[in-house]
């Protein structure tokens, strides 16, 4: 368990220069607010004698950029990065030599002064509660030209080929401001088929630094609090509604019962996985294909602002999969759609620098007309697909229903022992209603749950998370409150003194959010963190109160309680919702 806790726990080092780059084509909207990954037809292949045709980039997958830079520091050198390599891209051969010519403009955006101002209105609104201790309003300014290199101007795309040349483009430090939110606008401009000049405004947004409660980055948690390791807490965050750094707000502590002065405060969430990114279908081509939200990307392109400052603080930070609701996912994939899923999910786990992939087949809709029918050897080729493309990147999978049931079968699994291709899965089952179900694939009873599994093939008990804690509120209506403050609470415990407990994986498989306005039961809370407490061995047990003489939870030879590593997030209404 150690060795799989370490590869958990290992916080990789914070570079000194942090570049975060994302610049391309704006891709094909499918509807219900998602964007899809891949291009299918150009935007522009009308003007171009239907010839479709994109700037493109060799780290990007959308048309909206940031870089992030290191401070400059005074006697020392400024410091020179290349920021992208560019290239222009035809969905035809070209019928003659094609050239693009690009510079760097000079006049600020509408686009990007309303963003300015949208930023500078959230400052506002958290300047409200800071006090002494206001972060600064952005200043609009176009990016320094002397700091700003393109390898070249001109880039050709040779008749009968498809794609030119790249051109490096590359920036400098050199006397930035850190109070300023700069603008880098690249002008792209091709002639089409009547000869006609068409332009295209690539916009890189340069030293967007975090909104933060103070002029700092990350927000620092208080004195002797790191990340825990004696768990391995698992969080999810649906960025429709909130920040990822949310993640960053939960944490305990601990105090010994005989000496409450023996205390540590740790932080937890050491696995972030981040929704919604579902599976599409692309009639045209047979494809599937991985749909990105645009709150997701948004967060992906913006990851210096939402997702660098987990990982600093060594949480692994993963894309979650489901179904979107096409008939077509994991379950019912042809080898050829599975090369390709797993190339596209490759190419964005690689290009955002994620830490893995969290696989959840829900809300597919099998059985859809026209939809192949589900077999039981799709889904454990693409996570043996996706470990060969990804050996280095965290993959777990979510064990619920019928897409993982069959997982204990290698035969029926065709031939591949599921558990030897994943690092953990754990199980989805969490309903807020109902007393918390524990699962034990593995065991012969099943005195503390409802449902029964069968263990997954090559996966030890030990990588297999059985307490997938509900969204259990610190206020429950009449109607929940015994399955709450009573059932579920007595079951863990006793789950725990009877020894079966393998592991200290604890799931937290709802979505995260603060305090509601007129909804404040919204908050998770004590009620579902005390779970913590309920399940580590040192932490709550079942007695009898001597006073009443009621059996109840009480304290075992430590004390745990929920903390918030930042003290605001129980003060006000929706700290760490989406602002963008």
């Amino acid at each position: 368990m150690n060795k799989i806790r370490n590869k958990i726990m290992h916080a990789g080092s914070r570079a000194s220069l942090t570049l975060f780059m994302a610049l391309g084509l704006v891709v094909t909207s499918c509807g219900d607010n998602l964007i899809t990954q891949p291009v299918g037809n150009l935007p522009d292949e009308a003007a171009l004698g239907h010839v479709g045709s994109a700037m493109r980039s060799e780290l990007s997958i959308s048309g909206r950029g940031q870089i992030v830079l290191a401070e400059p520091v005074e006697g020392e050198e400024p410091q020179t990065v290349v920021a992208d390599e560019l290239f222009y891209q035809l969905s035809k051969p070209a019928a003659t030599d094609t050239k693009v010519t690009l510079s760097v403009g000079t006049e600020l955006t509408p686009e990007f002064l309303a963003e300015v101002d949208r930023i500078n209105a959230s400052i506002k609104e958290i300047n409200k509660t800071l006090g002494a201790h206001p972060s600064k309003l952005r200043i609009p300014a176009l990016f320094p030209a002397h700091n700003i290199q393109l390898e070249m101007t001109e880039l050709l795309i040779p008749a009968g080929k498809t794609r030119s040349g790249a051109c490096k483009l590359s920036v400098s430090n050199q006397g930035l401001g850190r109070d300023s939110l700069y603008l880098l606008p690249v002008e792209v401009q091709v002639k089409n088929a009547d000869g006609k000049a068409q332009m295209q405004l690539f916009q890189y947004k340069v030293n967007d630094y975090p909104i933060l409660l103070k002029d700092e980055d990350p927000r620092p948690w208080p004195n002797g609090v790191v990340l825990d390791e004696n768990f391995m807490t698992v969080f999810y965050v649906n960025t429709e509604t909130y920040q990822p750094l949310i993640a960053d707000v939960f944490g305990y502590d601990k105090r010994e019962r005989k000496n409450p002065r023996n205390r540590i405060q740790r932080a937890i969430g050491n696995i972030v996985n981040l929704k919604p990114a579902v599976v599409g279908y692309e009639a045209a081509g047979g494809r599937a294909i991985l749909i990105l939200g645009l709150d997701l990307r948004y967060v992906l392109e913006n990851a210096a602002k939402y997702i660098r400052p987990l990982q600093n603080r060594g949480r692994k930070v993963c894309l979650c999969i489901q179904g979107g609701g096409k008939g077509l996912g994991f379950c019912n994939l042809s080898d050829a759609q599975i090369a390709d899923f797993t190339a596209q999910v490759k190419k964005v786990v690689e290009n955002y620098n994620l830490d893995g992939v969290n696989l959840w087949d829900e809300g597919a809709k099998y059985g859809k007309e026209g939809m192949p029918a589900v077999n039981t050897t799709s889904y454990p080729k693409l996570i043996k697909a996706l470990r060969k493309a990804m050996p280095d990147k965290l993959l777990t999978l979510v064990d619920k229903g019928e897409p993982t049931e069959n997982f204990y079968d290698v035969n029926a699994s065709g031939g591949i022992e599921v558990g030897k291709f994943i690092d953990f899965a754990w199980s989805g089952y969490n309903n807020e209603k109902e007393i918390v179900q524990i699962i034990e694939p593995w065991a012969l009873d099943h005195p503390y749950s409802e449902i029964t599994r069968k263990p997954i093939a090559g996966l030890a008990p030990e990588r297999y998370g059985s307490l997938n804690v509900p969204k259990y509120t610190s206020q429950p209506s009449v109607e929940f409150a015994p399955i709450i403050t009573t059932r579920s609470p007595k079951r863990v415990i006793d789950w725990k003194a009877a020894g079966r407990k393998m592991n200290n994986i604890i799931v937290f498989g709802f979505d995260l959010t603060a305090n509601e306005q007129n909804a404040y039961e919204g908050q998770p809370h004590n009620g579902a963190f005390e779970y913590l407490a309920l399940s580590v061995d040192d932490g709550s047990k079942w007695g009898q109160n001597p006073w009443t003489g009621e059996w109840q939870v009480s304290n075992g030879d430590y004390f745990y309680r929920c903390i918030f590593t930042n003290p605001v997030y129980n003060m006000g209404y929706g700290l760490y919702k989406k602002n963008w």
